[in-house]
């Protein structure tokens, strides 16, 4: 999530705290990492959030990102060149396993083919 880089365009009626905080909300960082990253303490930011859904008329984070981006109050844009050689092969091997159908990248059977063995071996023994 933090390939997005969100820039607060106006803030109208944010306090710059709150349109910080806005910020990082908009890049995906939980009010936990919002603390680390301002040197605050969380209940400060739960404050700040309080005040930006009381704002913006909005009940969750969700809600506040999406009411700041249609406002115009927030520009949310994805970082170019983030992705490195290992995720796009990633990116790459996913598609094919799609696309091919590839049976080494598929799940096991949740019920391992042994126990259907000594079921019958129980079975047997029983009937002797």
């Amino acid at each position: 999530m933090k390939n997005i880089k969100a820039t607060v365009i106006k803030p109208g009626p944010l306090s710059p705290k709150e349109a910080l905080v806005l910020g990082y909300l908009c890049e995906g960082y939980s009010r936990k990492e919002i603390a680390e990253q301002i040197c605050r303490s969380e209940s400060c930011i739960n404050r700040r959030v309080e005040s930006l859904a009381d704002k913006l008329s909005s009940h969750s984070t969700a809600e506040i990102v999406a009411t700041a981006t249609a406002l115009n109050i927030v520009r949310i844009e994805l970082k170019r060149g983030t992705r490195g050689f290992f995720s796009q092969f990633v990116i790459l091997l996913l598609c094919f396993n799609f696309v091919f159908g590839f049976s080494g990248l598929r799940p096991r059977s949740p019920r391992p083919i042994r126990t259907q063995n000594v079921a019958r071996l129980v079975r047997a023994s029983r009937q002797v």
